[in-house]
């Protein structure tokens, strides 16, 4: 079993903003396992479990568990640490999906291990789990944003009209290749640029 942690905030008025793109990748995933007839991507329902919600979804035999920590994205650390105590597992078995403002908007980077990079929700996972878990990062670095001191604001604030007319790409994108992922024993560092 995989557990495919999507980062985000909880909560409607965060449903938009560019630091919960990691919910984003995991609702376009529950979408494809209800609606493409894939016989061999299977779903059931979202359930409560640990403080996050859970997706259970089955692809070629194999289970994997879609998962939104409930907790603000700076806290996530104890709910991943808590869930892979709770289906008795490890480092190896995570896959951590989000945001990244080193990354320019469109590219996806996979990590197997690492630090960070200023990313406060994985600053928290890497507090509890430590550094050794993948990470699939996906670029919301705009020309707009220069000052440091806006990461704050930048991240919490929705996509620009722009971005989202490109963001429906970059979902399905991801997705197919979290996927992908998932039918994998031996992954690779790799970078992808959609635009």
């Amino acid at each position: 079993m995989k557990l495919i942690i999507g980062l985000g905030n909880p909560g409607k008025q965060y449903v938009k903003n560019r630091h919960n793109i990691g919910f984003m990748v995991l609702d376009e995933i529950v979408t494809k396992a209800e609606t493409n007839g894939r016989s061999s991507l299977r779903s059931a329902k979202w359930r409560t479990r640990v403080g996050a919600n859970v997706f259970q979804i089955e692809m070629n035999g194999r289970s994997s568990l879609l998962v939104e920590p409930q907790k603000f994205m700076n806290n996530s650390g104890q709910v991943v640490a808590d869930l892979l105590k709770y289906y008795n597992l490890s480092n190896k078995d995570i896959l951590v999906i989000a945001d990244d403002l080193n990354l320019e908007f469109g590219t996806i980077r996979i990590r197997l291990n690492g630090s960070d990079g200023g990313h406060n929700g994985l600053k928290d996972i890497i507090s509890q789990i430590g550094p050794d878990f993948t990470r699939l990062k996906i670029g919301i670095k705009n020309q707009y944003l220069t000052d440091t001191s806006q990461w704050s604001d930048f991240v919490l604030a929705n996509f620009s009209v722009d971005e989202e007319q490109k963001l429906p790409e970059i979902l399905d994108t991801t997705s197919d290749l979290v996927l992908s992922l998932l039918s994998q024993s031996n992954l690779s560092e790799q970078t992808i640029e959609i635009f």
